[in-house]
């Protein structure tokens, strides 16, 4: 790997590291101010830097927050979609069908489930 390229990698995982920070940090104090869930307030910020394009860290973030709550559908979920994103369809299925199994009607798991599974 080149130089720049390692450089370009570097700069690419500080931006999204820092959107993270940011937008978790806005997320869950509005969650702490408001008593809404926090753990779902850091699912979402996950899932927004996925959306920007941050899928590897999205994914991290996400593994962190099931070690922590594995009984919680939507991190699973949101990092079946990052999975997806990434085109990683074998990884999406797993996260879809721990998704289904902790909530067989979480909104969307079923859609994203057989996606992943063409």
């Amino acid at each position: 790997m080149s130089i720049s390229r390692s450089i370009s990698q570097a700069a690419q995982y500080f931006v999204e590291a820092f959107l993270l920070t940011v937008l978790g940090a806005h997320r869950i104090l509005k969650a702490l101010l408001t008593g809404g869930d926090v753990y779902d307030a850091k699912v979402i910020s996950a899932s927004d830097i996925s959306d920007l394009g941050g899928h590897r860290i999205a994914v991290a973030w996400l593994s962190l927050l099931i070690k922590a709550e594995p009984n919680r559908p939507r991190a699973y979920f949101e990092r079946g979609i990052a999975h997806l994103e990434m085109r990683d369809k074998a990884n999406a299925l797993i996260d879809f069908e721990q998704c289904l199994r902790l909530d067989p009607a979480f909104p969307g798991a079923k859609d994203w489930h057989a996606r992943s599974s063409n």
